[in-house]
């Protein structure tokens, strides 16, 4: 099983895709309590976003296995993220709305989740780091984009829906305020609604490898589902996939035009 799928690119972007996968490992699908459960939480149709990165020359690093198995967003410490939210553990024990992701006594034990973490997370956190530093090295800079999608509603996130789209960049300290602002406009000029750093900082992805001081910027991108799907039945064709690939298209080409910013000049604004 290859658990990350990778496309290198000439430009200074990379485009990370953590929670598309909806492969299990070998051995460990039929000890899940369901997979349409394990599912639930995965960014559905992200994967098409690739096509579109590899024609604009965008290098990409997918993950091919479900999150729910192993989220290479989530710290391998299993710190949490949030002050107030509980442990981040990669290795998932139930969804975000409480069920549990494993039969009873079926989740991996000691010895799998070494190997969980020796074949599937640390590659995808090596493949990461490869790209970007081969981007800097060819640009002087790399822009890293985090690609997420989420459900309109999450009460462990926010009483109220999501915005459109939520920017998370920890708070400008994996990616300076032009780079934000850059991505910002683009959601906003396509009519939709968009926040930075409220609901989301980004995760493990964009904060490990977020170096703006040395010319590495990380920003997660999280779209709500229902801006290019039905949430009533998101494992159905996405009636408009169109606004999401236009989206991403509009986030390349707004990016590749930005001129690389020098790492002793990194922006210190507070939030748009």
């Amino acid at each position: 099983m290859d658990s990350i799928t990778t496309i290198e690119g000439s430009s200074h972007i990379v485009l990370s895709i953590p929670h598309a996968g909806r492969v299990s490992p070998d051995g460990l699908e039929g000890r899940l309590h369901s997979l349409r459960r394990a599912e639930l939480e995965t960014d559905i149709h992200l994967e098409r976003l690739v096509p579109l990165a590899a024609e604009a020359g965008v290098s990409v690093v997918m993950s091919n296995v479900l999150r729910s198995v192993v989220d290479v967003n989530r710290p391998p410490n299993g710190e949490a993220l949030y002050p107030d939210r509980p442990p981040s553990d990669p290795l998932l024990q139930s969804t975000f709305d409480g069920l549990p992701i494993w039969r009873p006594d079926q989740a991996p034990d000691a010895q799998e989740r070494g190997m969980l973490m020796r074949d599937v997370f640390w590659p995808y956190h090596e493949a990461l780091k490869l790209a970007l530093d081969r981007a800097r090295r060819a640009h002087g800079t790399a822009l890293l984009l985090d690609a997420h999608s989420i459900r309109s509603l999450v009460p462990s996130v926010s009483p109220d829906p999501l915005p459109d789209v939520c920017l998370g960049s920890n708070r400008y300290a994996s990616a300076d305020m032009r780079t934000v602002t850059c991505i910002a406009n683009v959601v906003r000029a396509h009519g939709l609604e968009c926040s930075t750093d409220e609901h989301f900082l980004g995760g493990y992805v964009t904060r490990n490898a977020g170096e703006p001081q040395n010319g590495v910027h990380a920003v997660c991108v999280e779209t709500a589902k229902r801006v290019y799907l039905d949430e009533a039945d998101q494992w159905a064709e996405p009636v408009r996939m169109n606004v999401l690939l236009e989206l991403y298209r509009a986030f390349l080409e707004a990016l590749a035009t930005l001129k690389p910013v020098s790492p002793t000049s990194v922006n210190e604004g507070k939030n748009i």
